[in-house]
């Protein structure tokens, strides 16, 4: 028994004998063999030389010598798992592709938990990307990274096109590029502090609410300005990227949003993002004055509903460009296409150069009627196909020198050949 133990037979120091029957070592072993896995030191070396030669280097093992021999003596059962043997500890940190000597503390492996040196997670965070202590890059905030991003979107964003990506799946794609570029200087920090968003009133309060930073930059700052270029990029597709084309904050909510969801109905949290790209307000600029909310989703109104509404605006697009060109849409499906004419000439909204690309976009992205694509719809699609059709035959009756035709139009018309 005292052999399979790897015990000295002589129990002349009274500390080597076996267990009792009841398994139990006397107090002397216990301390001693304590010695001999860190503690303690043992009592006496020489009546335990073996627990003290120098580890040996096993054979499949050669880059563990250094050139005046092993590069470091292991005592028996170190360094940490009792009852290891030397050569087995070399084996282990050999597998680990880590060096026998711990001199330097950071090229330990982990614990037996998985846990490294925190010496080893500062020295490994530097070859990820963050800055070591001591390095002398300038710190960057996010105002000088956001311009960054904001040309890594732009150089994608055409092959997502082309590649037949369209929607709100393009905004989703642009994301991609945003945040890989965001990554490569993470950790940010703003240069100047933003305003505090107004508190969204919730059903219930949040159970634990975060302390708000006005310097804390987000990877939701990227994603905004990845929403910010596919707005400019696709603005600038569907007005057939006239100069100066500009349009106010509703009218492009207006626009992209038909343009990313292709329909009158789309989740109201993915409006409140779409708003805040476009800087349009979405409690006093959108809902009650466009659309309406009715539980988590916003259904966008037509000419006619905001016209039983109130909703309409001024005739002459001073606030938004869209209210005038709901007032036509409206005077045409109501009247003639004359009296829309007359309207938008009395109050000189078509002479407002916002007016043309405002009409570009709005045919592009509304849906076309039956009369055009041969499939009649129902609902607020059927509505909105109507304000379509009175502002295209009004562009055809006033405004076909100044305008394109609809790239929509197009495609239908080669599908049906």
């Amino acid at each position: 028994r005292m052999a399979a133990a790897d015990l000295p037979s002589d129990r002349g120091g009274g500390s080597s004998a076996g267990t009792d029957r009841d398994g139990n070592r006397p107090p002397l072993q216990v301390r001693e063999e304590a010695g001999t896995y860190g503690h303690a030191p043992v009592r006496d070396a020489a009546s335990a030389p073996g627990r003290f030669a120098p580890a040996r280097t096993p054979p499949d093992r050669p880059g563990l010598s250094g050139p005046g021999g092993p590069t470091g003596a292991v005592p028996d059962a170190r360094p940490g798992f009792p009852g290891e043997g030397a050569a087995r500890a070399s084996e282990r940190m050999a597998a680990a592709d880590l060096p026998s000597d711990r001199g330097g503390g950071s090229s330990a492996g982990p614990d037996r938990d998985g846990n490294r040196p925190p010496l080893q997670v500062r020295e490994e965070a530097g070859s990820y990307g963050h800055a070591p202590a001591g390095d002398d890059a300038p710190e960057l905030y996010w105002e000088d990274v956001e311009p960054r991003v904001a040309r890594a979107v732009r150089a994608r964003v055409g092959d997502f096109q082309k590649a037949g990506i369209g929607g709100v799946d393009l905004y989703l794609a642009s994301f991609g590029p945003a945040l890989e570029e965001f990554s490569r200087h993470w950790p940010l920090r703003r240069g100047t502090p933003r305003a505090r968003p107004a508190e969204r009133r919730r059903r219930q309060p949040a159970l634990f609410e975060e302390e708000w930073d006005p310097y804390a930059a987000t990877p939701e700052d990227a994603l905004d300005a990845a929403r910010r270029e596919v707005k400019g990029w696709v603005l600038d597709r569907l007005t057939h990227l006239k100069p100066g084309a500009d349009l106010d904050p509703a009218t492009s909510f207006f626009v992209l949003a038909w343009h990313a969801f292709k329909a009158p109905a789309f989740p109201y949290d993915e409006a409140l993002k779409l708003a805040r790209a476009v800087g349009a307000d979405p409690e006093r600029g959108v809902v009650g004055r466009l659309a309406a909310k009715k539980g988590s989703t916003l259904h966008l109104w037509d000419s006619a509903e905001r016209a039983a509404r109130g909703a309409l605006g001024p005739a002459d697009g001073s606030r938004a460009m869209i209210d005038a060109l709901h007032h036509a849409a409206h005077a045409a499906r109501t009247g003639s296409l004359q009296a829309a004419r007359d309207l938008l000439a009395e109050t000189q909204a078509d002479r407002d150069p916002r007016f043309d690309p405002a009409l570009e976009a709005v045919l592009e992205v509304l849906p076309p009627s039956g009369k055009f694509t041969g499939i009649e719809a129902g609902g607020e699609r059927g509505a909105a196909a109507s304000d379509f059709e009175a502002l295209y035959h009004l562009y055809r009756l006033a405004y076909a020198d100044r305008i394109d035709e609809p790239e929509q139009l197009r495609l239908w018309r080669d599908k049906d050949a």
